[in-house]
């Protein structure tokens, strides 16, 4: 079976913007309790299902057959949607960002920009990114080996990540969360 193009440029988009955002984050964790974990969570689950799932897209087992570009394009452009918010909602936070949950001298909560619209855009972002890149890989089950597992880890690092917040923060992240939902505007 051949890779057709629109997987390729996917997995050369996705590769790129990988490196660049650990090289851009180096240096961003900062030694805590309040993770619970959730770092490793992702972490091991991205290591396990991201590489199994590109393997799998090079095979014809859940290769979309009907509409395949049409698949690898829409999710070439989520991947690219998704890396975009996610860049932008980390950049909104940049002082106050780190990889692992937790919660720094002067931080506030941030209820301006992106985070006006949802309490998690760079999640978001991640999730539309790991998404996109699987359909971007024209292969149904590669699409739910990439999506799936992040998709756990990252409502177990929400989880993580809220507990913490309301507990350093109270009735000002409590009245915050009333007003905004999670991931998707109006939805969740």
């Amino acid at each position: 079976m051949r890779f057709e193009l629109l997987p390729a440029l996917a997995l050369a988009f996705y590769g790129a913007t990988f490196v660049a955002e650990k090289i851009l984050l180096r240096g961003r964790r900062v030694r805590t309790e309040l993770d619970r974990g959730s770092l490793a969570a992702f972490d091991v689950s991205g290591l396990l299902s991201i590489p199994a799932g590109i393997v799998l897209a090079f095979t014809d087992y859940g290769r979309v057959r009907a509409f395949g570009t049409y698949v690898s394009a829409v999710g070439l452009v989520l991947l690219a949607l998704g890396t975009v918010l996610r860049w932008a909602a980390i950049r909104a936070l940049w002082s106050y960002f780190t990889v692992n949950v937790s919660i720094l001298e002067g931080q506030r909560v941030v209820r301006d920009g992106l985070y006006g619209v949802v309490r998690h855009p760079a999640y978001t972002g991640l999730l539309l990114r790991y998404f996109g890149f699987g359909l971007a890989l024209a292969n149904w089950l590669s699409a739910a080996l990439v999506f799936l597992p992040l998709l756990c880890a990252t409502v177990y690092r929400i989880r993580v990540e809220e507990q913490a917040l309301l507990e350093h923060f109270g009735e000002e992240y409590e009245t915050y969360a009333r007003e905004t939902k999670r991931l998707v505007p109006g939805i969740y």
